[in-house]
């Protein structure tokens, strides 16, 4: 009797590599206050995207999400509590793995379908039960305090995260007052503070506080609380009325005229008004095209103060150390005289008046001549257009893509070339040739003084292009018995792609078998690697005899060429099906003892025969060919484990398990 046998089911669960396994995710919110964006899980497996993998409520606080994660796969993670970075759970170390910026992610390795255990947000158990809370009301007076900031009262402590913009208080004639439900028997820690901003908080006295620096405090006690009304500053209730310091007019005046403005406006925000960069709009005068904002601030006052392009930080100026104070950021500052003022004209971001633009033309040009041209063509962006990826496409003259722009003598941009009117086919800038862009990949980066046409490099290249050399077209195809495809398809990259597994797609040619053609340099050596999925997270890795680093070795012939069928995540051995008679050489069998392999049952009479061993990763152990003469010995070195031989013997083949342990 004859039965066909693939010798990749002798491998056993190693076929399994690259499968897809679902992974379930739990959390409990029930300890949370959720936030209306949902609850979220974000990780390697899912590019740390905070909004793209919703939870869905499963009940009692219980958050679950199912994502689909190739066998093998280690990855890192952590629950979002909304869609944003702002709502990530802080992982403790017990349970975590740093993340290389001063905390922790959760971590797990893919092994089979899971269903994770539920943990409590930010914990590594299950929640526990809360203590019970009380009421607890905080007073301050602020009659002993000259000026109250018009950011009104706040406070900060260890019950809030001392966030000194977060808790406002309430206003009742000189006192302000906030109720807060707290556990009881708790220490908290706080203090009071004129405006929102760190530096506006109260001195505590040593008599009424605690810790370095001296903070006020309170044990929660086991009933609803209002405390005393202590005056901002003192330990004492019994508060002297201070009349507020008499204030004049300041008019702060900015020139926007080298800037593009943004659509939020312009802003002016310092210590006078809490240090709020959307709560001082500027005014454009159309008659001297300033921005003018007409403000107060207390005679004696020191301000501190810098101009927004628009209502957040991140927008602000940066404001040059010749005319600022203030570390590691200086603020622009005066000290407000006893008459009414209007400040200097000053350029956004300068310490004096703007000078006098002077246009230049610059030509940036591209060589893509080793480039594929996306159907939406060839885009610069940079600084100087908003880094917008459509705003500024470019001309073709042959290989030759340019652009030119105008930009003011003097000023420092920064640019990449696309191929496509998105940042999926900016170039790779090097290095060598690149400033940092601030998320692990560089810009090309040039300082006007002149009229310009600058060299032209090649796509993703510090210099010219190289010649480009001929090509063959070679066709490899992945045979994929056993292994489950994603949706997206099948992938293969390499070098001769830059790893981009996204790149180029495999067609279905016949069930289980992925063909592609691709132009490659001739001469060129190739590593590559196939992918269940359009990600490295269905690559494979070959160690068998056929792999180099983990992947496919390939030196592009001289002529077209198609490569013999693979099978994936092995080499071609493994891929092979034999067709065995069973009845024949039934009496081999193989031992190795003493470091010595032995074969016996072998035909005699000088029969051309070849053996070979393999390890269970596909990889070549041991070959040679001989003469039968019934028996077979040899030295050979082999380690714990099981092997297989592969016997050719008068064109027949028979496969022998053999396993090694050492006692």
């Amino acid at each position: 009797m004859k039965n066909t046998i693939l010798i990749a089911i002798l491998f056993g669960t190693s076929s399994l590599y690259g499968q897809l396994r679902t992974v379930t995710f739990r959390v409990d919110m029930s300890q949370q206050t959720v936030s209306t964006a949902g609850v979220h899980v974000a990780g390697s497996f899912q590019n740390w995207n905070p909004a793209t993998s919703q939870m869905t409520a499963v009940g009692n606080g219980v958050y679950s999400f199912s994502a689909q994660i190739a066998q093998g796969t280690a990855i890192q993670y952590k629950f979002i509590n909304g869609n944003t970075w702002a709502g990530e759970e802080q992982v403790p170390s017990a349970c975590g793995v740093s993340n290389g910026f001063g905390g922790f992610n959760r971590s797990l390795t893919v092994t089979q379908d899971t269903v994770l255990p539920v943990v409590c947000f930010s914990s590594c158990t299950t929640c526990q039960p809360l203590p019970p809370t009380k009421l607890v009301t905080f007073q301050v007076n602020m009659s002993n305090v000259a000026n109250v900031s018009q950011m009104g009262v706040h406070i900060a402590g260890s019950f809030q995260g001392w966030n000194p913009a977060s808790t406002p208080m309430i206003k009742s004639g000189s006192i302000w007052s906030y109720t807060v439900a707290l556990p009881v028997g708790q220490t908290v820690q706080f203090k009071f503070i004129n405006g929102n901003a760190w530096g506006q908080d109260e001195t505590v006295p040593a008599a009424c506080g605690m810790g370095n620096p001296v903070n006020r405090f309170l044990t929660v006690p086991n009933s609803d609380t209002v405390l005393p009304a202590v005056c901002f500053g003192t330990c004492n209730t019994n508060c002297p009325v201070i009349p507020p310091t008499p204030k004049k007019a300041v008019t702060f005046r900015v020139d926007m005229s080298q800037q593009s403005v943004s659509s939020n406006g312009v802003h002016v925000a310092g210590n006078f008004q809490g240090w709020n960069p959307a709560g001082s709009t500027m005014t454009l005068d159309t008659a001297s095209g300033l921005y003018v904002r007409l403000d107060s601030a207390s005679i004696g006052d020191t301000v501190f103060y810098k101009f927004i392009n628009g209502n957040a930080w991140g927008q602000d100026e940066t404001v040059p150390a010749a005319c600022g104070l203030g570390i590691p950021s200086p603020n622009r500052w005066f000290v407000m005289p006893n008459t009414d003022t209007i400040l200097p004209v000053v350029c956004f971001g300068m310490c004096g008046p703007c000078p006098v633009p002077q246009p230049r033309n610059v030509t940036f040009r591209v060589d893509m001549k080793n480039q594929t041209i996306s159907p939406n063509g060839v885009y610069l962006a940079g600084s100087f257009n908003n880094w917008s990826p459509k705003a500024t496409p470019m001309t073709a003259n042959g290989t030759i893509y340019s652009a030119t722009v105008v930009i003011n003598s003097g000023t420092t941009v920064q640019y990449k070339f696309l191929n496509d009117s998105t940042f999926t086919g900016a170039e790779a800038v090097p290095p060598a040739c690149g400033v940092s862009d601030g998320f692990g990949g560089y810009n090309r980066v040039f300082n006007v003084t002149n009229d310009t046409i600058l060299s032209a490099v090649c796509f993703s290249m510090c210099d010219t292009c190289p010649a480009q050399l001929p090509t063959s077209k070679v066709t490899i195809s992945v045979l994929t018995q056993g292994i489950q495809v994603s949706p997206q398809g099948m992938y293969v990259a390499g070098t001769f792609n830059g790893w981009n597994f996204t790149q180029h797609q495999m067609n279905l040619v016949s069930p289980n078998k992925y063909s592609i053609t691709l132009d490659l340099p001739k001469g060129e050596q190739v590593l590559y690697r196939f992918s269940t999925t359009n990600s490295p997270a269905g690559q494979e890795l070959i160690t068998g005899s056929c792999g180099f680093l983990g992947s496919r070795n390939l030196t592009v012939p001289t002529a077209d060429t198609t490569l013999p069928d693979v099978c994936f995540n092995r080499c071609d051995l493994v891929c092979t099906s034999f067709s065995i008679d069973e009845t024949a050489y039934s009496s081999l069998k193989a031992a190795y003892r003493n470091r010595v392999l032995s074969i016996s049952g072998l035909p005699v009479g000088g029969v051309p025969s070849k053996l070979k061993i393999i390890d269970v990763s596909g990889k070549l152990i041991y070959s040679v060919d001989f003469h039968s003469t019934g028996t077979f010995t040899s030295p050979l070195e082999l380690i714990s484990g099981v092997y297989f031989i592969v016997l050719q013997i008068d064109g027949q083949i028979k496969i022998l398990k053999l396993p090694v342990a050492f006692y």
